[in-house]
């Protein structure tokens, strides 16, 4: 059966075609059986049949559809044999077509025989459907079968391609298209149709088996095809007539039938291979000719035999060879390869056959007669499915081409080794040469140009760019230079300076000669060589010879040549200044005359075994005398210096004046003699060589008793502290360069036991000597204990310091994980301790705490560590307070309260019994990922804690603690970068007159707008910003910013001038920076000093007060006002105030807030008020909020108000609009 994209393929006006075909004949079979005729076929099931073929599953939709509508037509009753007979078939077609589809044009063999197995097939099963006896089933079954295959055959063979071209198309691709029967066939189809009508049946099935086989043998399956649709329209039309074939005659009918369809198809099989035979073998005619008319020799190899032997060659290659065809075709592939089966190209070829790859080689080949030629060969695969697998190679002689590619490659490499040849000798010796037309500007070079001057090999050179590369002066020189060569025909070599592409500056030497023709300069050759090593080795020379000079010359060591007759040839100044002679007069003398006549025979002694040749130096101390007779000590080395025949020529002395460090050797002797250390001296093979007076007393035994002895000999007086390697290993190790020290007991005079320590050291000099010193070091053991004592002990209690409680707090919290156990830490601070050290004295402070140390030790456990960290702070550490925090928490506990009622007992101190007590924080360990240092400040925080409950308390760390400690932590980080940030900012908050009611200045307030944290109050971050040391930078940015605000009111209202207040901290007093802060901003921003007021409090003072008021002095100088703010509310001392440069006093707003109806705060207000008044101040009430605070302080005299009565802190454009509406518009604006 069809695929569904092939039935979609049928175009509607063949579909409607079909429908009309289909239509008809299910309409003869129903008006057979309406006129009550017997039906022996179905015309309508056989169409059914070809209709599925074209049309596919729809046919079995369609076909009850269109049975129904016929059958009504024309009045047909439907009845079951008749249903079962035209949808059974159909079902039976299908399956066949699945099992075996065929091509619907029947244009192979095997598509008819399936068309008549499908035929045999659906007659079966449509007689079968039909009841009856076997003879009438048969008798159906023959006529269906005849009537299928003479309807079958011509609609599928004729219409097939007319009602599915694409399909058709796609069915029968690399097949032929059907033939149509010949015109004269169709002409005469129709009479004979007539004619079969006319004349009996059986005469008319005689005629039309004789129409079918000759139309058969005529036209083969076109006229088959065409006779079988006329016994088919026959065949349909005989039950009309009311004649009938017997079975007999329709199974002979259908046999002829499907014959004639076979034999059609066999004929037109071998007319096509016939047809298709021929052409092949035209083609093939052609190709031969083709073939024998090609320069090239072709040769055909089968692939298949393991010989892959020659199936073809033509007659090129039997002329490019010798041989004929017979001699080649049947050989194998060796007959290529001549007698040279290992050449490189031959391997090459026979790779490329076995893995059946094309290639291109060029071999060695040889004629039949012997003669070598080269074979250029291609090959090329050739796969055929049908005929195996080929070889196609192409022979071409390309002995000319490679004889001449062999003479062009040898002339090309004796080109090229002698270019290589000169441009070696060029590279080595910086050499490049160049040639010039006479009167063009074309030069060129050679590659040592190129490389001598930095060039490219792309740059094209001429005589300009050329002549650019040499210095100015220099160019003009080689112009002149070739202009004279070419006018006069005279060489010329000189040196100039130039500079490479790469801008170095290098020195050629430039020579030049010219060629004429005819008495005419035509061509200038030249070279170039870089000189500049060659200078620079003669500029070396000359300096070494300089350096050489001043060397012999420098006033370090004595030199001087001399001759083999002992005279002095040359002296430097130094040997003179060394003898005391002139360099004439020691010219004039020889060695011999200045050397100490106890010294002469021995440097006589070597100088004649130099002489003779036994040695070339020698070296030794000697002593010359002076001119002025005092002698000198020399060390002297003598180097001969000989000819070829080595005979000396002249002699190499450098005298070294040892005087000085004779000396020296005997000033060391005598230190090392009275050193405080006993000193030895062991020689590897001699033993002991030298001691000094110490050893002798420290080992109680005269040094002469101690020379020549081994060193194992001082183990009677020196006793090993600890077991130690041999003493021997000890001096190995100093003689291989080490510097071991140890140490050894030695028992003194008195016998008591002295620790040593040893160190030995190898003297310089190929002599084995080692120094050993003994030095007493017991004094500095002891302090040393002493001093570890202190730095991890408290000096005064003698309990652990910081250092030793932080490595045991280290240790107890491992343990504690460890054995999952929980630890304590408890930090105690005695309470008012102070006031005893101030009124008592610091001696009895001093008792006092020893004695606190001791009641502390005796309530605590043995497994317990207390210490003290400085001050009155002491730290208890308990350990192993059990497996849970509750139980910790309650032996903790009880430990701490027992040691804050141990310390309310009455202390002994000196003659008094004192009474203190402590405040205690406890923090347990551990928890999370608790470091020491954590603990350390969780309990401080804990004891702060228990301060502020009332003292002599404790309190343990808990979260909340944690968490205001996380939060200063994080304001602390914060508050590092707000003003980077621009985090901070100022407000102004008005001060008024309290009389007129108008502004005369503002104070600055400091703000921190934090991203995260939001408004972040002053009081937050002022403290803070003291303890973590911001406070200088803030109050620098603060007055910075205040004093440009400032400005700005300056130069707005300039007529009424504004006061700017700022507050200061105590360390801003304290800090010298204030007066260069105070001045940088004052000038930066030109203002007034007097509108700038510094604020104080009464606090600020308690530090430090002299330093204070010194430095408020120098401020005051510069005309800055100050102002002491929130007065009576801290340390207030009318004696410091008296001495303060004060100009305003600022009340607090505590003693404000109830005026007038407090008695109190009236009476402190008035006290105010009056001694401002006898002080001559100026006095701010700050938080002023309602009338009667206002028309009180007015008529008590208050000079300024400040509060929210008039205006809240704002920010500075608020402030300036505040003010503009104050005093009305800005006299800037009035100007203008």
């Amino acid at each position: 059966m069809e695929k569904g994209s092939r039935r979609l393929s049928v175009a509607p006006q063949a579909w409607l075609a079909v429908m009309l075909l289909w239509a008809v004949a299910q309409s003869a079979d129903l008006y057979l059986l309406q006129q009550g005729h017997p039906v022996t076929a179905f015309a309508g099931l056989a169409v059914s049949v070809v209709a599925l073929c074209w049309l596919g599953w729809p046919v079995l939709l369609i076909q009850p559809l269109l049975l129904l509508l016929l059958s009504t037509l024309w009045q047909v009753p439907l009845t079951l044999p008749l249903l079962l007979a035209h949808g059974l078939p159909l079902l039976a077609a299908v399956a066949m077509l699945r099992w075996a589809p065929f091509d619907q044009q029947l244009l192979r063999l095997s598509a008819v025989q399936r068309l008549l197995w499908l035929a045999l097939v659906t007659s079966v099963v449509a007689a079968l459907c039909q009841w009856g006896t076997a003879q009438q089933l048969f008798a159906n079954s023959v006529a269906q079968l005849a009537l299928l295959i003479c309807l079958a055959v011509p609609l599928l063979s004729f219409a097939s391609r007319w009602v599915n071209p694409k399909a058709m198309r796609s069915m029968s691709a690399g097949l032929k298209a059907p033939q149509r029967p010949p015109l004269w066939m169709l002409l005469l189809s129709l009479p004979t149709l007539a004619l079969l009508h006319v004349i009996p049946a059986e005469e008319a099935l005689l005629l039309i088996s004789f129409i079918m086989l000759g139309s058969a043998l005529l036209a083969a399956m076109p006229g088959a095809s065409l006779a079988i649709g006329v016994a088919g329209l026959w065949l349909i039309a005989l039950p009309q007539e009311g004649e009938a074939l017997q079975n007999l005659e329709l199974t002979y009918l259908a046999l002829i039938s499907g014959s004639c369809a076979l034999l059609g198809r066999l004929l037109s099989d071998l007319r096509r291979a016939y047809r298709w035979r021929k052409s092949i073998q035209s083609e093939l005619d052609l190709s031969r000719q083709v073939l024998n008319a090609c320069p090239l020799g072709v040769v055909v190899m089968n692939a298949e035999p393991l010989n892959r032997p020659i199936s073809y060659v033509n007659q090129a290659y039997e002329n490019m060879t010798g041989y004929s065809a017979g001699e080649l075709i049947g050989q194998g592939d060796e007959r290529l390869s001549g007698e040279d089966l290992a050449q490189g190209g031959m391997l090459l070829l026979r790779e490329a056959m076995a893995n059946g790859e094309p290639c291109q080689v060029v071999v060695r080949q040889y004629h039949k007669d012997g003669r070598l030629f080269w074979d250029e060969i291609t090959l090329a695969p050739l796969i055929n499915a049908r005929h195996g697998r080929y070889f196609i190679l192409l022979h071409q002689d390309v002995t000319a081409r490679e004889r001449l590619m062999h003479e062009l490659m040898h002339s090309r490499e004796t080109q090229l080794r002698q270019a290589r040849v000169l441009s070696q000798t060029e590279a080595i010796s910086d050499i490049g040469g160049w040639t010039w037309a006479v009167g063009s500007e074309d030069i060129f070079w050679t590659d040592g140009v190129y490389n001598i001057l930095d060039v490219p090999s792309s740059f094209t050179p001429t005589l300009q760019s050329t002549l650019q590369f040499y210095l100015a002066d220099d160019r003009l020189r080689v112009r002149q230079a070739m202009r004279h060569a070419v006018s006069h025909g005279e060489p010329f070599d000189f040196e100039v300076q130039a500079k490479t592409a790469q801008k170095r500056l290098i020195w050629l030497r430039i020579k030049g000669f010219v060629q004429q023709e005819n008495g005419r300069s035509t061509r200038l050759y030249g070279a170039i060589q870089d000189i500049s090593a060659w200078r620079t080795t003669q500029q070396q020379l000359r300096d070494q010879d300089q350096r050489l000079r001043l060397f012999f010359d420098a006033p370090i060591l004595g030199m001087a040549l001399t001759s083999p007759h002992q005279q002095w040839l040359e002296v430097n100044q130094r040997l003179c200044q060394m003898l005391g002679y002139s360099r004439e007069q020691m010219l004039k003398l020889n060695w011999r005359q200045l050397t100490h006549p106890e010294d002469l025979d021995k440097d006589l002694r070597l100088f004649h075994e130099l002489e003779a040749g036994e040695r070339d130096s020698y070296e030794l101390e000697k002593r010359y005398r002076r001119a002025d007779g005092e002698v000198v000590y020399a060390r002297l080395l003598v180097q001969a210096v000989r000819d070829r025949q080595g005979q000396l020529e002249y002699c190499i002395g450098l005298i070294e004046d040892i005087t000085e460090r004779r000396e020296a050797e005997q000033r060391y002797r005598a230190m090392v003699e009275f050193a405080p250390e006993a000193i030895i001296l062991w020689d590897a093979e001699q033993g002991i060589v030298e001691a000094n007076g110490h050893a002798e007393s420290l080992l109680r035994c005269r040094r002469e008793s101690l020379y020549g002895k081994s060193i194992e000999a001082l183990r009677e007086r020196l006793q090993q502290k600890v077991e130690l390697p041999d003493l021997g290993e000890y001096f190995q190790q100093a003689l291989e360069g080490h510097q071991p020290v140890f140490e050894w007991q030695l028992l003194n005079a008195e016998g008591n036991a002295r620790t040593c320590e040893v160190r030995l050291i190898r003297m310089p000099g190929a002599r084995p000597l080692v120094r050993a010193s003994f030095n007493d070091i017991s004094d500095r053991l002891r302090y040393q204990k002493e001093i570890e004592r202190l730095a991890f002990h408290d000096a005064l209690t003698g309990l652990p310091n910081r250092v030793l409680l932080n490595d045991r707090l280290g240790q107890a919290m491992a343990r504690a994980r460890r054995q999952n156990q929980f630890g304590a830490l408890l930090l105690i601070d005695l309470d008012h301790f102070k006031h005893v050290n101030d009124s008592l004295g610091h001696t009895l402070g001093d008792q006092l705490l020893c004695a606190t140390a001791k009641r502390l030790r005796e309530r605590l456990r043995d497994e317990d560590t207390l210490g003290r960290i400085g001050g009155d702070e002491f730290v208890v550490l308990l350990d192993g307070l059990g497996e849970s925090r509750e139980q910790a928490i309650d032996l903790a506990t009880r430990i701490a309260a027992k040691l804050i009622n141990g310390l309310q007992d009455s202390l002994p101190v000196g003659e008094l019994e004192l009474a203190i007590s402590a405040s205690l924080g406890i923090s347990l360990f551990p928890q999370c990922e608790q470091e020491a240092e954590d603990v350390f400040r969780q309990a401080d925080a804990a004891m702060y804690l228990a301060k502020g409950a009332g003292r002599n308390t404790l309190r343990f760390f808990s979260a909340e603690v944690q968490e205001s400690l996380d939060e200063r932590l994080t304001l602390q980080n914060e508050l590092r970068h707000a003003l980077r940030r621009n985090q901070l900012r100022l407000v102004y908050q008005p001060q008024v007159d309290m009389h007129t009611g108008h502004p005369t200045g503002a104070e600055a307030l400091l703000r921190w707008q934090h991203p995260l944290l939001g408004n972040v109050p002053p009081d937050r971050f002022i403290a803070l910003a003291e303890e973590v040391g911001l406070m200088t930078e803030l109050t620098r940015w603060v007055i910075d910013q205040a004093c440009a605000e400032q400005a700005r009111w300056q130069s707005l209202w300039p007529s009424r001038p504004l006061r700017m207040a700022v507050n200061l901290s105590s360390q801003s007093l304290r800090n010298d920076q204030l007066r260069e802060d105070v001045v940088s901003a004052v000038s930066r921003h030109r203002i007034a000093p007097s509108l700038l007021e510094l604020e104080i409090t009464e606090g600020s003072m308690l530090y430090d007060v002299d330093k204070g008021i010194s430095l408020m002095r120098s401020i005051k100088a510069l005309g800055v006002q100050f102002a002491i703010d929130d007065f009576g509310t801290g340390y207030s001392s009318l004696t410091y105030l008296k001495r303060l440069p004060l100009d305003r006093l600022k009340i607090d707003r505590s003693f404000v807030r109830d005026l007038p109806k407090d008695s109190n705060d009236v009476v402190l207000v008035d006290t105010m008020l009056a001694i401002a008044k006898q002080m001559h101040l100026e006095v701010v009430a700050e938080g002023v909020e309602d009338d009667p605070q206002w028309q009180f302080l007015r008529e008590r005299g208050c000079h300024l108000g400040q509060g929210y009565l008039w205006s809240k802190p704002l920010e500075a454009a608020d402030f300036r609009q505040w003010i503009s509406e104050k005093l009305g518009t800005p006299d800037k604006q009035k100007t203008g």
